[in-house]
């Protein structure tokens, strides 16, 4: 399948699948300070592969770092966890991610919506990390040291799902937290990014 072909797959498929799921989280929404990422969401083909791989269980807390509207999340939430949390700095996108979770079709964990930032949220009781490249670098740094912060508060596995992991360096360099895997680019040409995943030693 050529990259064209493959990318306007992934655009009719995400409308059929927003449709089925009774939910909106297309369209790209610009950062509101220069250390963000704009947003944009993860293919529905990637976030099903990607849970697949995870195997999460009733045991789990999932946490979407930089939530946008909430694709994801919602996607998380149809699964059986124990909770599913977003947390968003832009308040906008939030209330869109608030919408979309209550009218999604088949959800069966709670999803907990919080604005803040990722340097001052406390990440206690998260199992699972997932992020889509949200911000720079400086704020990947202080994110990690704080997931390492609640670690030691609270030990436990913790496993994170980077896309686009444009500072994946922070991650090598941590010293608590090693590479699991990784899906090169060319398996999904129309998002045209890896997406590695991580663990804790």
């Amino acid at each position: 399948m050529t990259t064209q072909i493959n990318v306007a797959w992934q655009k009719v498929s995400s409308i059929l699948t927003e449709r089925w799921l009774n939910i909106h989280t297309t369209d790209r929404v610009e950062a509101l300070t220069d250390e963000g990422i704009h947003y944009t969401p993860l293919p529905y083909v990637m976030i099903t592969r990607m849970f697949e791989v995870l195997k999460p269980t009733k045991d789990d807390v999932f946490l979407d770092v930089g939530c946008g509207k909430g694709r994801v999340l919602c996607c998380a939430s149809r699964l059986p966890m124990k909770r599913v949390v977003g947390i968003e700095q832009n308040d906008q996108l939030l209330k869109v991610a608030g919408r979309n979770v209550e009218c999604l079709r088949g959800a069966c964990t709670p999803v907990d919506l919080v604005c803040t930032s990722a340097e001052t949220y406390s990440y206690d009781g998260a199992t699972i990390v997932y992020l889509y490249n949200p911000f720079n670098e400086r704020i990947t740094r202080v994110m990690t040291a704080r997931l390492r912060e609640s670690v030691a508060r609270a030990p436990r596995k913790l496993r994170i799902v980077y896309a686009n992991p444009v500072h994946a360096n922070v991650f090598e360099e941590s010293g608590w937290l090693r590479k699991s895997s990784e899906w090169p680019a060319s398996d999904f040409p129309g998002f045209g990014y890896p997406v590695s995943f991580w663990q804790t030693l």
